[in-house]
């Protein structure tokens, strides 16, 4: 965390999930990486790996209008899919991931500190243990395009889920 960022400047914040020694369920933590290098004014990007609870305090800080959290997740489309979704789509206990708290609850806490918040959400291929796998090709080619549509700011350009 960068101490002396004023806060008034945050505007967007996105949060990127993930365990990278799982494969595609690094994706949020990678694209989170990559964009940080081109980071849009007035955006502030948080790898949270594994632990995206870590970034509450920072994040209720800085009061964002708008939160993107970036991670895996299957919604039984193909592989490399990306999709925008509401938190109040996402179950509040099941389902794939490899944090705790889910991310519904993740949000439920910190939306009376953000004005809108979004899942931007992957289809992974392969999530099993392989420290040395990285991601698919679907799931990379995806993580590189949405670190393009992120950079460019336009997160319009992600379907909505449903």
């Amino acid at each position: 965390m960068t101490p002396d960022i004023d806060h008034a400047q945050v505007r967007t914040v996105v949060l990127g999930v993930g365990n990278r020694l799982r494969r595609d369920d690094g994706v949020g933590s990678i694209v989170a990486q990559r964009l940080a290098a081109s980071t849009p004014p007035g955006w502030r990007v948080v790898d949270a790996g594994v632990g995206p609870e870590d970034f509450t305090g920072p994040i209720r800080r800085w009061r964002p209008g708008l939160l993107l959290i970036v991670d895996a997740l299957d919604m039984g489309l193909i592989p490399g899919s990306l999709r925008r979704l509401v938190p109040e789509r996402l179950s509040a206990e099941d389902g794939f991931h490899s944090h705790h708290p889910p991310l519904r609850r993740l949000c439920e806490f910190l939306s009376p500190a953000v004005g809108r918040i979004e899942v931007v959400a992957v289809q992974p291929a392969v999530v099993n243990l392989d420290p040395d796998g990285g991601l698919s090709l679907p799931v990379a080619r995806a993580a590189a395009r949405l670190v393009g549509i992120l950079a460019g700011t336009d997160i319009e350009a992600i379907r909505i889920l449903g």
